[in-house]
């Protein structure tokens, strides 16, 4: 087991996001579905905070990639912001940069000038470098190109350590959980 949700609701005013929820994972990939407002990322954010009802093993390190990019520094080039936190070394993560399809003359580049889709794939890296793993994914395909989400795909399936992923594209879903 690496996390255990028990009885776990969260409301915000009148509107409930998340309704006695009780989950146990275990290592693997999984899919978390459901429709758009149904809470799937509240309950990504609740289990980032640590919010009572969510035990997770203590040796777990949870990694998360939102949709808002926050964990970037446009100030820096693309291989500065993978190092900045990996555990992995430089030439490990060029071949991390590689697979997401960041190419050799692109880890110069800033942050600030990439595109949404090369600053997704940067994202990624830098979680798959890091010493996470137990990885949360809210939306991982969005602005993402089909060989993009492909080279995606593969990451995560080949991942050695837990991952759970909201994600509204079928043929994602169906090829990784």
């Amino acid at each position: 087991m690496e996390l255990k949700i028990e009885h776990l609701s969260k409301q915000f005013k009148d509107k409930t996001a998340v309704n006695d929820v009780n989950l146990t994972l275990t290592p693997g990939v999984w899919g978390l579905l459901g429709a758009n407002g149904a809470g799937k990322t509240t309950l990504m954010e609740l289990i980032c905070s640590g919010a009572p009802g969510i035990r997770v093993v203590p040796k777990a390190k949870i990694g998360y990639f939102k949709q808002s990019l926050d964990a970037l520094d446009s100030n820096k080039t693309v291989l500065e912001n993978v190092m900045a936190t990996s555990v992995q070394s430089e030439h490990t993560m060029r071949g991390i940069l590689a697979r997401l399809l960041i190419r050799r003359e692109d880890v110069l580049k800033k942050a600030a000038v990439l595109s949404g889709g090369e600053r997704v794939k940067l994202a990624f890296a830098k979680l798959f470098g890091s010493p996470a793993n137990l990885l949360l994914l809210d939306e991982p395909t969005n602005f993402l190109d089909m060989p993009a989400i492909e080279a995606l795909q593969k990451m995560v399936v080949d991942y050695e350590g837990t991952i759970l992923f909201v994600c509204h594209d079928r043929t994602f879903t169906d090829g990784c959980a």
